[in-house]
C-alpha cells in the first residue's frame, strides 16, 4: 500500500526571503564594515529635522523629525525612526542598516513605512481623483559590491498591504483619466514583491559627479497574499551620463524606461503603477499621468553657486525634458514632441492611439552635504504646455536609500 504525499507549494517570495535571511547571517563575518560619515566610535543618538516636510501643496502643513542611533547591535550599524505628520498625510518609518551601503562590501537594509493619506492626488487638476487610503510596507534588501565597488547586486523582498477607504471622483462630472486602474472604496490588497537591483557605476564622484556613466536596472514580481489575484512584473532601466564643462560645470543626461506586464486579468490599481509628474519632469502637476509604461529623458546644465567648506554645496540647473506614459509602450510610442496641450487628450490612459512625447523645461537648485553620501535636496520650477509648477525634483533613482520617502506623489516601490 502506497501513501501519496501531498505536494507542498512554497511561494517564491518566501524562498527569496529565506535566502536573504541566510545571506544576512553572513554579513557579520565581513571585516572592516565602514561607518557612516561623522558617527561616534561608541553608541550615539541624535535628532534630525527634515525641512522638506514642513509644507507641500498636497499634504498641507506638517513637520518631519527623526531619531538616529549608531552602534546599537553591532559596530557601524545605524537605526532610524522618523515621523512626518501633516494635515492631510501622516507617515512613520523605521530603518536599519548593518553598515554604510555606499562603502561596505556587503550590507543589509531593512525599512518599515506606514502611511495614511486623504489626499492621494491622481490625474489632472481639473479632473483630479483623490484617494483616502492606508498602506504598510516592510522591505528587506541585501547588497553585495563587486569589481572594486563598480558593480552592485541587491536582491530585495517587500511585503505590503494597501487599503482604500474612499474614492473622491471629479466633482465636475468629467470622466476620470485613471480609467480601469481606479480602485474601489473598501478595496484591500496584501502582497509581496520580490526582485533584484543591479547597478554599474563609472562616475568619478558619487555626490557631485562631473564625468562618467551610471547604469541601473530593477526587476520585480508582485504576487498576492490576500485580496484579488493580482500578479505582475515590473522592469525599471535608468542610464545617467555626465560630461565636464570645466570646474564644477557639467552636462547631465538621463534616459529612463519603466514597463509593467500583468500576469492575470485583474487590473493593477493606480497606487501600484508608475507615475509621471513634476517630481520626474518639472512642469507637470503631481501625479499628473499614471500608466503601466513610462519613458522619460532629461538633459541638464549644472553649475555651481556656493560652496561652504565641507558643510554644504549649492548648485543650479537649467534643463529640458521629454516624457510619455503608455498602456503599452511598443504599440503607442511615437517619436514626436507636441507642444499643443489638447493633443494629449482628455483621457490620457484610455486613449489607445499613438502618443507624442510631452515636453517641459526647468530651472532649479540642488543642496548637497559633502560629508554625507548621497544626501541632497533638489527644487525645480518647470514649465510645460499645461502651465508652471514648483516641485521637489528627483533626477536620480536611489537604489540604496536608507529610509523610505515621506511625502511623495510617486508610488514608492
Amino acid at each position: 500500500m502506497h501513501t501519496k504525499v501531498p505536494a507542498i507549494s512554497v511561494p517564491r517570495w518566501a524562498v527569496v526571503g529565506a535566502c536573504l535571511l541566510l545571506w544576512w547571517g553572513s554579513v557579520g563575518s565581513v571585516k572592516a564594515q565602514p561607518a557612516f560619515p561623522g558617527t561616534p566610535e561608541g553608541r550615539g543618538f541624535n535628532l534630525r529635522v527634515y525641512p522638506s516636510d514642513v509644507w507641500t501643496p498636497r499634504v498641507g502643513p506638517g513637520i518631519g523629525v527623526g531619531l538616529v542611533a549608531h552602534n546599537l547591535a553591532r559596530r557601524h550599524d545605524q537605526w532610524l525612526v522618523t515621523a512626518a505628520p501633516a494635515l492631510n498625510e501622516q507617515v512613520i518609518t523605521a530603518s536599519f542598516a548593518s553598515a554604510n551601503p555606499q562603502r561596505a562590501d556587503r550590507y543589509a537594509l531593512v525599512n518599515v513605512r506606514g502611511l495614511h493619506t486623504d489626499a492621494d492626488w491622481l490625474g489632472p487638476s481639473d479632473r483630479r481623483t483623490v484617494l483616502n487610503r492606508s498602506a504598510a510596507r516592510v522591505r528587506v534588501r541585501g547588497g553585495q559590491h563587486l569589481l572594486a565597488h563598480r558593480l552592485l547586486l541587491q536582491p530585495h523582498l517587500t511585503l505590503g498591504r494597501h487599503r482604500v477607504g474612499a474614492v473622491e471622483r471629479p466633482s465636475s462630472g468629467a470622466p476620470s483619466s485613471i480609467g480601469p486602474f481606479l480602485p474601489t472604496a473598501g478595496q484591500t490588497q496584501t502582497g509581496a514583491r520580490v526582485g533584484l537591483d543591479v547597478q554599474f557605476d563609472l562616475l568619478d564622484d558619487p555626490q557631485v559627479p562631473t564625468r562618467g556613466v551610471l547604469l541601473q536596472g530593477t526587476w520585480a514580481r508582485y504576487v498576492p497574499i490576500a485580496g484579488a489575484d493580482l500578479q505582475f512584473d515590473q522592469l525599471d532601466l535608468d542610464a545617467y551620463g555626465y560630461a565636464p564643462l570645466g570646474g564644477a560645470h557639467r552636462l547631465a543626461a538621463r534616459l529612463s524606461l519603466t514597463q509593467t506586464r500583468t500576469r492575470t486579468s485583474v487590473p493593477i490599481p493606480a497606487y501600484m503603477l508608475p507615475t509621471l509628474g513634476g517630481s520626474e519632469v518639472p512642469g507637470w502637476g503631481r501625479g499628473r499621468f499614471i500608466g503601466p509604461d513610462r519613458l522619460l529623458a532629461s538633459a541638464l546644465y549644472r553649475f555651481p553657486l556656493l560652496h561652504y567648506n565641507d558643510l554644504a554645496t549649492i548648485g543650479g540647473h537649467v534643463g529640458v525634458h521629454v516624457a510619455g506614459i503608455y498602456n503599452d509602450l511598443g504599440d503607442q510610442f511615437a517619436a514626436d514632441v507636441s507642444f499643443q496641450n489638447d493633443s494629449f487628450g482628455d483621457d490620457v490612459i484610455l486613449d489607445g492611439g499613438k502618443r507624442p512625447l510631452l515636453p517641459s523645461a526647468s530651472v532649479g537648485l540642488r543642496f548637497a552635504m559633502p560629508r554625507r553620501d548621497h544626501v541632497s535636496w533638489e527644487l525645480a520650477v518647470g514649465i510645460s504646455p499645461e502651465g508652471v509648477s514648483a516641485v521637489r525634483f528627483s533626477f536620480a533613482r536611489a537604489l540604496q536609500a536608507l529610509r523610505p520617502p515621506h511625502h511623495t506623489s510617486a508610488n514608492p516601490r
